[in-house]
C-alpha cells in the first residue's frame, strides 16, 4: 500500500527499526505524531544515499523504537533521503552527509572498530572521504579474511555500487529507463591489472567522463577507467556471465498484515549470500530485506512485499545474477505459481525441498 502521490503527504520520521547493534537503522514514518500505521520511504534511485524520497509504503515493523521528538523530521515525496544511525547508544537523524557531521567524534574509533560501518557514512558525504574508508575496509578485509575476499569487496562490492549510483543518476530520465535498466542488468566490471573496465551492451552511449564518481574512485586507487559498450560481442560473451549460478524456489509464509514474509537466516547467509537488496524481474524495482533481532540476536529477515496480501499460496523464484538477484512471486494456483509449487513437492520425494521448523517456509535450489 501506497501514500497518495497526487496529494504529495507530508510524513513525520518518529520511529526506527535496529537492523544491528549499531550503525543505519530502518526509518519509519507516520503521517502524524500519533499515527498507528507506521511506513517506509522508498527511493528514486535504490542504493543511491544521496537520492530523494519517491514514496511511502507501509510497513508492518517487529520492534520500533520511538525516537524523541526533538529528533523527529519531516519528510514528503521529492526532498532528500534521511536516515538513523545509531553509535554507542545515541541515536543520530539526517542526511549522509548530516550524519557525518554529527559523528565525527566517533570516527577515530570507527576506524579502527567499525569501518564498514564508517564506510556506509562516507559514501554518502564526499568522493574522497568514500575513498579513504573503502580503503580502511579493504585493509581491515585483508589483514582478517585475506587479499582475495579484499579484493571481491572492492571491485563487486564498493566499485560495482558507484558505478551502478553513476548509471542510475546518467539515465535517470523517465524516457531512458527501459535502456538504463538493460545496461543495469549486464553491465559487468572487470579489472586488468591497473585499468578497470565497466562493460555494457551499447543500448545508449555513455563515457567515462558521464561516471564522475566511479572516475575518482578508479583514479584514488591509481588506475584507469575504460568503458567498452559492445552490441553484438558483449551479449554473447556475457550470456555466460549473466546465467544465474543458482536459482531457488520458496514457498512463504505471510507476516504481519499479509504483507511481509520472513526469508531464514541460512537462506540468507547461503544462497542470497548476505545480500539485502533484491530485483523484482517484473518491474526492476528493488525491495531490500530487514533484519530481525531478539534479544540482541539475529533471529531472521524480513522482506516486504504488499503484492503476496492477496494470494492464499504465494510461492517465489529467485535468480542470482553477477550484479543482483531477481526474484519473481506468484500464487501457486497460477499456471507460473503451479510450476514452482511443482518443483517444491518434486523435491520432498529426494530431500532437496527443506522446511523451517513448522514447515511453513519452504525452499529448493535448483543447478542451471
Amino acid at each position: 500500500m501506497s501514500a497518495q502521490k497526487d496529494s504529495s503527504p507530508s510524513m513525520t520520521l518518529l520511529a526506527y527499526e535496529l537492523l544491528a547493534d549499531h550503525g543505519l537503522a530502518l526509518p519509519l514514518f507516520g503521517s502524524s505524531v500519533s499515527a498507528n500505521a507506521l511506513h517506509v520511504a522508498v527511493p528514486s534511485r535504490p542504493g543511491d544515499p544521496t537520492t530523494d524520497i519517491h514514496d511511502f509504503e507501509v510497513y508492518s515493523a517487529t520492534s520500533p523504537i520511538t525516537l524523541d521528538v526533538s529528533l523527529h523530521r519531516i519528510a514528503t515525496i521529492g526532498t532528500v533521503w534521511v536516515d538513523v544511525f545509531v553509535w554507542d547508544d545515541v541515536v543520530h537523524v539526517g542526511t549522509r552527509a548530516e550524519l557525518w557531521e554529527s559523528t565525527e567524534p566517533e570516527h577515530g574509533e570507527m576506524e579502527r572498530t567499525a569501518p564498514l560501518t564508517l564506510f556506509s557514512l562516507a559514501e554518502g558525504a564526499s568522493r574522497g572521504e568514500a575513498a579513504r574508508c573503502a580503503a580502511l575496509v579493504h585493509e581491515w578485509l585483508e589483514r582478517s579474511w585475506g587479499a582475495k575476499r579484499a579484493d571481491n569487496w572492492r571491485l563487486n562490492s564498493y566499485l560495482t555500487r558507484v558505478a551502478r549510483r553513476d548509471l542510475a543518476r546518467h539515465f535517470r530520465e523517465p524516457s531512458m529507463a527501459a535502456k538504463a535498466h538493460a545496461i543495469l542488468r549486464k553491465m559487468l566490471l572487470v579489472q586488468r591489472k591497473s585499468v578497470l573496465e565497466l562493460k555494457a551492451p551499447s543500448v545508449a552511449e555513455f563515457a567515462a567522463d558521464d561516471l564522475p564518481d566511479l572516475a575518482f574512485a578508479v583514479e584514488e586507487l591509481g588506475w584507469r577507467l575504460e568503458v567498452i559498450l559492445d552490441s553484438v560481442s558483449q551479449a554473447a560473451a556475457s550470456e555466460s556471465d549473466i546465467k544465474p549460478s543458482h536459482v531457488m524456489v520458496m514457498r512463504l509464509r505471510h507476516g504481519r498484515g499479509r504483507t511481509q514474509t520472513q526469508i531464514p537466516l541460512r537462506v540468507f547467509d547461503g544462497f542470497f549470500g548476505g545480500e539485502r537488496d533484491l530485483r523484482d524481474a517484473k518491474t526492476g524495482r528493488t525491495r531490500t530485506m530487514t533484519l530481525s533481532m531478539a534479544d540482541g540476536v539475529r533471529n531472521t529477515m524480513k522482506l516486504q512485499l504488499p503484492e503476496i496480501a492477496k494470494m492464499s499460496d504465494p510461492v517465489a523464484r529467485f535468480e542470482r545474477f553477477p550484479d543482483s538477484i531477481a526474484f519473481e512471486v506468484y500464487d501457486s494456483s497460477s499456471v507460473n505459481g503451479r510450476r514452482i509449487a511443482n518443483l517444491l513437492e518434486e523435491g520432498l520425494h529426494d530431500g532437496s525441498t527443506l522446511k523451517t521448523q513448522g514447515g511453513a517456509t519452504w525452499w529448493r535450489l535448483l543447478q542451471p
